[in-house]
């Protein structure tokens, strides 16, 4: 991938901007070792529904995301100050974030990841192979996964390859005739395959979100989808289950095998459904019904309110529970491989959710093992996102 608005200088203090399809997080870090220390965060929310689905071609909806993003930051820069204040601390400049490396991702259903297998067959199967066949086979293999690609975005959305930028290609594994080995080179074998990350999104989103970044001046060290955070990251535990973010208008799953990311999906159900049940219901206003469901969430309600609230709900969950059921078959046909669900984002705490699986934890900051965290605003499961993408930072 090749961006001219990258920043490749690695510093102390960088910041995740978190674009959703409801809101936008943002966390501003200091990297201590190999610890990441958030320093402030800033939640904002859209003013407008479905901002992503109606087009960010009209300058209006341009000028809502940049809005939105500065008042983010501005939040940000503001917790800092008054912490630092509260401590007596000399207090740092950090309201020059610009200046700061920035790790950026984008709302789901613009942003897709796809976890992609190629095959190509070796005709002379007994002779070694060499540096630079292995550069010719990987050329071939993964050109091959990205018109896999094409045609399933074709299939699923109806986007045109020629109309797909391509963010960012990770290579998993590799293997020769079925075994697992970290190069082709010097090897012998008659099937090779490779199995790639492939992070991608429709180019005319592609250039109007570079056009909102450059607007903001911000020092992008890439685009990341939250599958790039799974890559590495449980490989050491062996870890058998499957992580859920429960978004505003989009729910991701990404499945964990042995420690190994397996697979990655969404679908177009979220906590922003649950609130819309709520205001559409009562006739109430979009942010009196998301404190209403924050507060029906952490059980702070009246019984009579919450068993009215639970009926309400009852058909979004449903809703949500299809979309899951359809997009994840191998998560339901093989519950002793992925019995353990974690949920995280802002909607993960709502009872309903939680109620669709067996064993379920809810995966907050401070279940990070290399994130400290001083304040308690941090320790909810919506920071959990930007977090996982802070770990890509440095690693």
């Amino acid at each position: 991938m090749s961006l001219n608005f990258l920043w490749q200088k690695k510093e102390e203090i960088f910041s995740v901007l978190d674009i959703g399809t409801s809101s936008v997080k943002v966390l501003i870090n200091k990297k201590k070792e190999k610890k990441t220390v958030v320093l402030g965060s800033g939640v904002q929310y859209f003013n407008k529904e479905n901002i992503f689905e109606e087009g960010l071609e009209n300058d209006f909806f341009c000028e809502i995301v940049k809005e939105t993003i500065l008042r983010t930051f501005k939040e940000s820069e503001e917790e800092i100050f008054l912490d630092s204040q509260k401590k007596g601390n000399k207090t740092i400049n950090y309201n020059k974030w610009k200046e700061k490396p920035c790790l950026v991702t984008l709302p789901p259903n613009i942003l897709k990841a796809r976890i992609i297998e190629g095959f190509l067959e070796k005709p002379d199967s007994d002779s070694k192979i060499s540096k630079k066949e292995e550069k010719v086979i990987l050329e071939k293999i993964i050109r091959q996964c990205l018109n896999k690609t094409s045609w399933l975005f074709f299939r699923d959305i109806g986007i045109l390859p020629d109309d797909i930028s391509w963010v960012s290609l990770k290579i998993l594994e590799k293997k020769i005739d079925g075994y697992p080995v970290n190069k082709f080179e010097g090897y012998k074998g008659k099937e090779l395959s490779i199995e790639v990350l492939v992070n991608f999104l429709p180019k005319r989103y592609f250039q109007i979100i570079k056009k909102i970044l450059q607007s903001l001046d911000l020092k992008v060290l890439g685009i990341f989808h939250l599958a790039d955070s799974f890559v590495s990251f449980f490989k050491e535990e062996k870890l058998n289950g499957v992580f859920i973010d429960v978004g505003g208008e989009i729910s991701q799953i990404f499945m964990i095998k042995e420690g190994r990311l397996v697979n990655v999906k969404e679908w177009r159900t979220g906590g922003q459904d649950f609130i819309r049940e709520l205001f559409q219901t009562f006739a109430i206003g979009q942010e009196f019904a998301r404190k209403i469901q924050e507060e029906y969430s952490m059980g702070k309600l009246n019984p009579e309110s919450k068993n009215k609230i639970k009926e309400i709900f009852l058909k979004v969950k449903d809703n949500w529970f299809k979309g899951l059921e359809k997009e994840a078959k191998e998560v339901i046909f093989n519950k002793h491989l992925f019995s353990q669900a974690f949920l995280f984002g802002g909607a993960s705490l709502l009872p309903e959710i939680r109620e669709s699986f067996e064993r379920v934890k809810i995966f907050c900051p401070k279940d990070f093992k290399n994130v400290e965290i001083s304040e308690k605003k941090y320790n909810k499961p919506q920071f959990s996102p930007p977090l996982f993408i802070s770990q890509i930072y440095g690693a």
